[in-house]
């Protein structure tokens, strides 16, 4: 399976550390200093725009962002057909939760929440 992945702080490198280096196939963050970090270790692509991550042919994403983005972004690659991990707490009130299930459900696509 190819992974994406959105967010490459901490938690990010944690999520990376669990799978194959070829695996990884593309990443996103705002930091160029994380970026560096991703491209020398699993040798993937790079971008600061995490919609790049979204439209490229990965087939899971792990988000992995701060709370207030980590919905907006998972709807955004449910409805890009992409399954999706997302870190705890997954989103920041039911609403959002709820919306989230259904364009799941719409799409057949899955969604975990996790936390280390």
């Amino acid at each position: 399976m190819k992974i994406g992945i959105i967010g490459c702080g901490l938690i990010g490198k944690k999520r990376a550390d669990c799978f194959n280096k070829n695996q990884i196939k593309i990443v996103s963050d705002i930091e160029s200093s994380n970026l560096k970090f991703f491209k020398n270790k699993f040798n993937c692509q790079i971008t600061k725009d995490y919609k790049d991550v979204i439209k490229s042919d990965v087939q899971i994403i792990f988000v992995c962002t701060p709370h207030f983005l980590l919905s907006k972004i998972a709807i955004e690659c449910l409805k890009n057909k992409k399954h999706v991990f997302i870190e705890k707490p997954g989103t920041i009130n039911k609403l959002e939760l709820k919306k989230i299930k259904l364009i799941s459900k719409k799409y057949n696509l899955k969604v975990k929440i996790g936390f280390n």
